[in-house]
């Protein structure tokens, strides 16, 4: 048993996942895709986005106690047959490898205008998707406690972001509550992509080695996350004005910039070198879930395998997409479908689960 339980998670990691699964990339850049809908009052459609996880995260629990050895793959496959449910899967899936694809090339798009211009594409990419498979071949445990320790240096970027407050101004807050109830839903909708990542919790909670915490461990991560999320967007509007933040493709370095630490020249370049393993911890949490989906369609391949013959295609997609332009134009323009399907799915799965009573598997 406890062989057993050294290959599982602990709560804890399965919060570092979540955590890990939703903040990255977004994190850079989540002020500039409120801003062009609901300006100043940004930080409200922040807190209202967190509707998503928290619809998504009580499904979770529920379907976490009916069927606690069971991840979804197994659960769609059992209520909608193994035709509807394996093309349900497939989708899931494709939705993990675009996650994957976008993020790393975000990575990349950031790390060409922040860390090493004189570095091609091609040579980040490769390098991030080589290490992602070194990373994922490792196991779950092993990602749960790389994400463990990489959640607290996310937590100390965003300490020491909070000693920009005294260089902003409250005017830039004000007038509060200008935006309709349209601007608002498309402010919700545009941080749809940075609160994504939760719907790992279905591939995830099988791993728990207490499944009884399960239900506080994912509230837990909506409430931090959605304080995160919140928090970034006011401070960032608090000290640029909605105005000035669309003037930059990824406003919270600028106001990382701003802070002044005495014994280091520029904290902008400490906070991109803090910055680097946060975001590349995500593109190692979707290339796993990418190839553990992957896994359950060629159960007879192993999981390296998998990893080297999916990793060419993931480089090949991710090396187009080196225009922050076009990678904007295209997440706005699928994620809303990707998250529209999640709550369609999940319901769908969570709703069956409910009317088939008599096939139960829950926990006390």
């Amino acid at each position: 048993m406890s062989n057993k339980n050294s290959t599982l998670l602990t709560p804890n990691q399965l919060y570092a996942l979540l955590i890990g699964f939703t903040s990255g990339v977004g994190i850079l850049s989540l002020p500039n895709f409120l801003v062009k809908y609901t300006y100043q009052d940004s930080w409200i459609a922040a807190i209202l986005g967190g509707t998503y996880p928290l619809y998504i995260g009580v499904l979770a629990i529920y379907i976490s106690r009916k069927f606690p050895k069971d991840n979804i793959l197994a659960i769609s496959k059992k209520k909608c047959g193994s035709f509807i449910g394996g093309l349900l899967n497939f989708i899931f899936m494709t939705y993990f490898i675009f996650n994957y694809v976008v993020i790393t090339a975000g990575f990349n798009n950031v790390s060409r205008v922040y860390i090493n211009p004189y570095l091609s594409s091609d040579k980040i990419v490769i390098t991030i998707t080589a290490a992602a498979i070194i990373a994922a071949c490792a196991g779950i445990k092993v990602l749960g406690k790389l994400n463990e320790v990489i959640y607290y240096i996310l937590l100390i970027i965003i300490i020491l972001c909070s000693m920009a407050f005294p260089k902003g101004s409250i005017k830039n807050l004000f007038p509060v509550f200008q935006s309709n109830g349209v601007d608002i839903l498309n402010g919700i909708e545009a941080s749809m992509f940075s609160y994504s990542g939760i719907e790992a919790i279905f591939l995830l909670y099988p791993f728990v080695n207490d499944s009884a915490k399960i239900k506080k461990t994912v509230m837990k991560f909506i409430i931090v996350i959605v304080i995160i999320y919140t928090y970034i967007t006011f401070i960032t509007i608090y000290y640029f004005s909605s105005d000035i933040i669309l003037k930059n493709f990824w406003s919270f370095v600028e106001v990382a910039e701003s802070v002044n630490i005495s014994v280091i020249a520029s904290f902008k370049y400490l906070f991109v070198f803090l910055w680097i393993p946060v975001a590349l911890r995500m593109s190692f949490n979707y290339f796993y879930a990418s190839i553990f989906i992957l896994k359950d369609f060629l159960k007879k391949v192993s999981f390296l395998s998998l990893s080297i013959m999916v990793a060419p295609i993931l480089i090949y997609l991710t090396s187009k997409l080196t225009d922050e332009y076009v990678l904007r134009s295209i997440l706005k323009l699928i994620v809303p479908k990707y998250v529209m399907f999640m709550i369609l799915y999940i319901s769908l799965i969570s709703l069956l689960i409910f009317l088939k009573k008599g096939e139960r598997n829950e926990i006390t």
